[in-house]
């Protein structure tokens, strides 16, 4: 007879199991004034480079649906890039590191334009 434990799989408090790879504390109150946890499973951030809150980890709601999310974090901002997309938005990245100060200005406000547009606001 073994005297290894078998532990329980990790879930969230909506009783979704945790990815192999998920390090949220669930029991965390991310807004605690109305009382919301950390619902959602995220993996440890991965960062190559020697800032740490640039970075990137794995996320998934905590609903249950099993879509995986890469998140991309620079200095408190953040984007969500569907797996399929991500190696085409880390070229992305890597071209932006050619483009001056200036240009990723007129960039972001390209980007802005754009969406007005599509949202019917020009």
């Amino acid at each position: 007879m073994s005297s290894e434990t078998t532990r329980a799989p990790r879930v969230n408090r909506r009783g979704s199991q945790c990815p192999a790879w998920c390090e949220q504390d669930h029991e965390h109150l991310v807004l605690p004034n109305l009382g919301i946890y950390a619902d959602h499973h995220r993996s440890k951030p991965i960062h190559s480079g020697p800032v740490p809150y640039v970075n990137a980890s794995i996320v998934q709601d905590g609903d249950g649906t099993g879509k995986n999310v890469i998140a991309a974090w620079a200095i408190g901002n953040h984007v969500y890039v569907p797996v399929e997309e991500a190696a085409e938005f880390a070229g992305f990245l890597e071209q932006l590191a050619f483009t001056t100060p200036a240009q990723l200005q007129a960039l972001a406000n390209d980007v802005r334009a754009a969406a007005a547009v599509a949202r019917g606001e020009l």
